[in-house]
């Protein structure tokens, strides 16, 4: 029955209306302080939930943008090897192989309507045209990771050509530190194209090129 007395009376939630451990703690907190209220508990702890979660999207977000600037900052740095003739500019286009553009990346591709290379040309064999197969679809929801396995190949192909046929870790990993590419990451993407196949470690830390 309703304390008319009580002007609060009027506005409490019936907590009989919530899960068993919303009413049991509607009891204790009442025994405690019979002026708690059970819409202003959810409403503080809405308030505080949104401001987690607004927390938790910023932090997501700069994680983001980060890891965007990156990306973007690892392709500019291909397009530089490109463009200085460090690698065959028949191959496949990094982005071709793996459709960042279309997964909003707004990462801008090099291939143009006017390449002069015909669709035969750009089928034969070629180590970045490995990746086209890394993953289902020809795509991968890690476009850092392809990014650096792209420059982990070219330097492997470089390499080989400079110390017959064989590409030493310690230089691959040297030229890529030059690109602030971190260990870690290079340690991941040979790790990668080593589960591909797409490389193969003829001794410790010395490889090839896989003949996929």
């Amino acid at each position: 029955m309703k304390d008319e007395n009580n002007p609060g009376e009027e506005s409490r939630l019936d907590s009989s209306k919530f899960p068993k451990a919303v009413q049991r703690l509607a009891d204790t907190m009442l025994g405690i302080d019979p002026s708690w209220q059970l819409k202003d508990w959810l409403q503080n702890k809405a308030e505080e939930d949104l401001k987690l979660l607004s927390s938790d999207l910023q932090r997501e977000m700069l994680q983001a943008e980060q890891r965007l600037h990156r990306i973007e900052s690892l392709s500019r740095r291909l397009d530089v090897d490109i463009k200085r003739g460090d690698v065959d500019v028949g191959q496949k286009n990094l982005f071709d192989c793996f459709d960042i553009v279309q997964r909003g990346l707004n990462i801008s591709s090099d291939s143009t309507p006017n390449n002069p290379h015909t669709s035969a040309e750009s089928d034969e064999f070629h180590p970045a045209g490995m990746l086209t197969n890394l993953l289902p679809d020809g795509e991968t929801d890690d476009p850092f990771l392809a990014i650096t396995a792209q420059h982990v190949l070219m330097q492997i192909g470089r390499l080989m050509e400079e110390n017959v046929g064989v590409a030493p870790a310690e230089e691959i990993f040297n030229h890529l530190n030059e690109r602030q590419i971190e260990d870690e990451e290079i340690n991941e993407a040979i790790n990668f194209l080593l589960l591909q196949g797409s490389i193969i470690e003829i001794d410790e830390d010395i490889f090839i090129l896989g003949d996929e």
